[in-house]
């Protein structure tokens, strides 16, 4: 037996042609014969992706409804790798000979412009025409069409691994040695490259992929140019593209004419990649994207000696004159930087290990992953070539879209020890095999004792430390760069998924993890001290040797051996689980030994709540939430009578933190969250779900109220009110929701207390700009501006049904150069005695699309109700807006109409809108239920999907 909505799945999965009526039929059978009760069309996909009939995201397209979308001519798409600027990579099969690819595809949307589809062609046959071990190789290049969409796509390589720049932000910098032979490798692919008559010009360490052997492979030879191309038929030329590249990375002269650089623009540019790759800093990470540009070309950027003071000399003046501003003091060619970098290797060999050395090779394949299956789910955006990817393995970089994902937890191998004599995979299996003793850890990072193999058990109901809220902890994390690390959204299928993993055993509440490997001569000394002692252990008398305190002093001695930097060993004997020593720099007490409350679903925080702060309760469910019991997610319900005073911070939590967290406040009245030190109040990085409401935050002491990084899709922040910020109320660094699942900032009061500061800021991050919405939230002046973007793309941002009183802008997009927006909706808000109400400093791209202004409503704008400082086309801006309006319909303003042509100011009112409003008044201008309510019940007007059925924010 199946349910109604069973069969209708089989039907959808039988026309997607994934597989033949006999084999389904075959399968449904089996299934059914294992179920008691009528099958469901979860139960049958979650079989069907365990028997490897079909992908978990093929299940997600098929669960939506879709059958259509899996092939492209001969190739079966399997899964979303990465998405770039111009393109979506995905993970192929060809459909009989069964060989996986990665296939770069272009976006429909871009098919009808020239200068994308230029580019792509360009792409296909530069990438056909090299075949080195250094660069992905290119299998075909093809396109399919469907009747109504022409889809063109590359077929290319498909390469495990992960890119350097991933790798620098999850492991920290590299040692010089592996830095050195990266970059090594890299020469090589670019020797090739260059006497093929290409260059690359956007190296990059996204655009390095380092595979799980260690080999270094190029990517994205999207933006390479023959040598001896035409300048009268160049695409870029064409289309007005003064620059090409990434703004980190490029060279000087490439920033003033990116049309008649040579070799030497790569060898710059992987000169700036080197120092990334040894500091985690690009060379100029400061000021807008013009002044980083310029201080290319001018400026010298800080000495690699400021991060750290181990790269010797003789790299630095290598480092030095592959980034020299002027060509002729640069290494002339490639085969210079692959030659210098070698005797390098080989002149500093002093038998050193890498600073990040590699675990055991878990490969993440394409559809075999018992891991990740499900998590694939919760990055899917319907449509190919607009989908967010679940993991990134091949190309997918741009200024647009320029982080990649991986699932790939396989740290990059060691360098070898004699260039060029061991292969890297010898040492990863070397290395893996090793066995060091454990030793426990406490979540506060405080190293302690190994635990010898007959240690009692660790004491029960240990309560966890504040580890993710100390200051000091906060201080660490910003102070590194912005992270492009994976992150895992949330499963859109997690029920499917049937295991989970266990709670923690009630009689531990420590960890087990190897033990940090040391580098160079400090750690051959420690080897030498190590065979010493056990030495002498042997020489002992047989009772002696063979005593425990012995036993223990020799494992304390084991771990005080193989960290860097240690103190003197002491001569007492610590207990097993007594803290030894914490990490430099870490000023954390031990663990407060506490019963654990036994708390459900529901958790309360206050003085009579289940624990006592907020943060003690984000450390139980860091360290015991259990997804198999808590399925649907947990609620902490901040009581009465409580004041927060710690700041919250939440940075990348496990997979076991819970999906869907809610932090509310039901008394009915805000409950105080104050600032006490310079951190944010709120700090959420690759965090997802997590729901705050009804607070009263006093950002006093603190520069940014609440702070989003990353993935942080569902996060929503409600009906609260942001005081006092001394410079931002919320900041989202590349803040990103999900298309169907945004980050949410609704029903919140902004007050400032100081002209200069802005109440939302968007900038870039490791993510997009991407899923945002705003609604319904009231932005009281004096202030700089109440929304401001300063991200050269975003997409999907709604702004609507809010208030902005007495701002200098009320919506700035305060961009160095034209932004790249997509779906951005205005609709339904209120400017009120506004200097400018929206402000662009910079015209959008012409690629830029779905922009819609609707019926807002301008009261009182001193200068100007919108204006663009620069680039201002009518025909263009206008072929920007939604194409379901073809203009910006229903606005009302106080302001007369403007004559001129050449400013946007009267692009607003042209269809149906009203200039000139007279006798319009608000009921109120002060904060009260009828704060900017219009008076006499004006502004009605008729309904209309997804707008509200008035002019401006609040009904009349």
């Amino acid at each position: 037996m199946r349910s109604a909505t069973t069969d209708s799945f089989i039907d959808i999965l039988r026309k997607s042609g994934l597989l033949t009526d006999a084999h389904l039929e075959k399968r449904v059978a089996e299934v059914e014969a294992e179920q008691d009760t009528p099958l469901e069309k979860m139960v049958l996909a979650r079989a069907l992706i365990e028997s490897e009939d079909i992908t978990a995201w093929q299940a997600e397209k098929l669960l939506a409804g879709k059958h259509k979308g899996f092939y492209l001519g001969k190739y079966l798409l399997l899964r979303l790798l990465g998405r770039g600027g111009m393109s979506s990579v995905y993970l192929a099969e060809h459909s009989v000979m069964k060989r996986r690819c990665a296939i770069k595809v272009l976006p429909a949307s871009r098919v009808n412009d020239s200068s994308y589809l230029g580019r792509f062609h360009l792409e296909a046959q530069a990438a056909a025409s090299l075949d080195d071990p250094h660069i992905v190789r290119a299998y075909d290049v093809d396109h399919f069409s469907d009747g109504k969409t022409d889809v063109h796509f590359l077929v290319m390589e498909y390469v495990e691994g992960m890119d350097l720049h991933e790798t620098i932000i999850k492991q920290g910098p590299l040692s010089p040695q592996d830095a050195a032979n990266y970059i090594h490798q890299a020469a090589q692919g670019l020797i090739h490259a260059h006497e093929s008559g290409l260059i690359h010009r956007d190296i990059k360490p996204g655009n390095l992929l380092l595979d799980i052997k260690g080999v270094v492979k190029i990517l994205d030879m999207g933006l390479a140019r023959f040598f001896n191309e035409d300048d009268e038929d160049s695409l870029t030329i064409q289309h007005d593209e003064k620059v090409l590249g990434t703004a980190d990375f490029l060279s000087p002269e490439q920033a003033i004419n990116s049309h008649n650089v040579d070799a030497r623009a790569d060898i710059y540019s992987l000169g700036c990649t080197m120092y990334f790759l040894l500091t985690a800093h690009v060379p100029f990470d400061q000021g807008s994207l013009a002044q980083r540009l310029m201080a290319h070309q001018t400026q010298e950027p800080p000495p690699i000696t400021k991060y750290r003071n181990d790269v010797p000399d003789s790299l630095l003046a290598i480092i030095k004159k592959m980034m020299a501003k002027k060509l002729d003091d640069r290494y002339q060619s490639a085969q210079d930087v692959a030659e210098q970098m070698e005797q390098w290797i080989n002149d500093n060999d002093q038998g050193q290990e890498t600073s990040n050395p590699p675990q055991e090779a878990k490969p993440a394949t394409a559809t075999k992953q018992t891991t990740s299956k499900e998590s694939e789910f919760g990055d899917f955006l319907t449509m190919i070539g607009n989908e967010t990817p679940a993991d990134a393995v091949a190309p997918a970089s741009s200024k647009s879209a320029k982080k990649k994902k991986s699932a790939s937890k396989i740290k990059p191998p060691a360098s070898t020890k004699k260039f060029g004599k061991k292969n890297s995979s010898r040492n990863l299996k070397q290395s893996s095999s090793q066995k060091l003793p454990p030793i426990i850890v406490l979540d506060n990072d405080q190293e302690q004792i190994p635990a010898a193999k007959d240690a009692p058990a660790e004491p029960e109901n240990i309560q966890p430390t504040s580890a993710i809220s100390s200051q000091d902890s906060q201080k660490d994390s910003a102070s590194k760069p912005d992270s492009s690390t994976s992150h895992q959204a949330p499963d859109a299928l997690s029920f499917l998924n049937q295991t989970a993993p266990s709670s923690p055993p009630e009689t531990s509440t420590a960890r087990s993890t190897p033990v940090e490997s040391t580098s160079g001569p400090v750690k051959k000394q420690h080897k030498k001290n190590l065979v010493t002692v056990i030495d002498q252990i042997r020489k002992m008398p047989g009772g002696l040797a063979s005593a425990s305190g012995a036993i223990i002093l020799v494992l304390g001695l084991i771990v005080w051996l193989v960290m860097p930097n240690s103190p003197e060993p002491t001569t007492s004997t610590p207990s097993a689980t007594a803290t030894k020593k914490a990490k430099p720099k870490s000023k954390t007490t031990p663990a407060v030994l506490e019963k654990m409350p036994e708390v459900g679903v529901n958790m309360t925080v206050g003085p009579e709540g289940d624990f006592k702060s907020l943060n003690k309760a984000i450390d139980y469910l860091i360290k015991y939430n259990n997804p198999n019991t808590f399925s649907t997610g947990r609620k902490i319900n901040i009581l009465a009578g409580t004041v927060i005073t710690e700041p919250l911070s939440i940075i990348e939590p496990p997979n076991t933190f819970p999906r869907q967290l809610q932090i509310l406040n039901e008394t009915g009245t805000r409950i105080p969250w104050n600032s006490s030190t310079d951190q944010p109040l709120i700090h959420l990085k690759n965090t997802d779900g997590i729901v705050f409401s009804g607070f009263d935050f006093d950002a006093s002491t603190c520069e940014t109220a609440i702070h989003l990084e990353g993935r942080c899709a569902g996060v929503k922040i409600l009906n609260s009110k942001i005081n006092n910020f001394n410079q931002t109320g919320i900041k989202l660094s590349g803040a990103s929701g999900l298309y169907n699942n945004p980050v949410l900032l609704s029903g919140i009061d902004f007050t400032a207390n100081s002209s200069s500061v802005c109440a939302i800021r968007l900038q870039e991050g490791s993510e997009n700009v991407e899923s945002l919405t705003v609604q319904n939230c009231r932005f009281l002046g004096p202030c700089q501006s109440g929304i401001e973007s300063t991200a050269d793309f975003s997409r999907w941002i709604t702004i609507k049904e809010n208030s902005f009183h007495k701002t200098a802008t009320g919506i700035s997009i305060n961009t160095g150069s034209a932004p790249l927006l997509d779906s951005i909706m205005i609709s339904n808000n209120t400017f009120s005695d506004n200097n400018i109400a929206i402000r662009f400093s910079n015209a959008p791209t012409e690629s830029s699309s779905d922009l819609g202004f609707i019926r807002n409503l301008f009261i009182g704008s001193t200068q100007a109700d919108l204006i663009i400082d620069q680039g201002f086309e009518q025909k263009r801006f206008l072929a920007s807006l939604q194409k379901k309006f073809s203009a910006a319909p229903w606005n009302w303003t106080t302001r007369a109409a403007s004559p001129a042509p050449d400013k946007a100011q009267g692009i607003l009112f042209t269809k149906d809108g009203v200039q000139d409003l007279k006798n319009f008044a608000f009921k109120s201008t002060e904060l009260n239920a009828n704060f900017l309510k219009p008076a006499d019940g004006k502004g009605r007007l008729a309904p209309i999907a997804g707008h509200k059925p008035y002019i401006g924010a609040v009904s009349p």
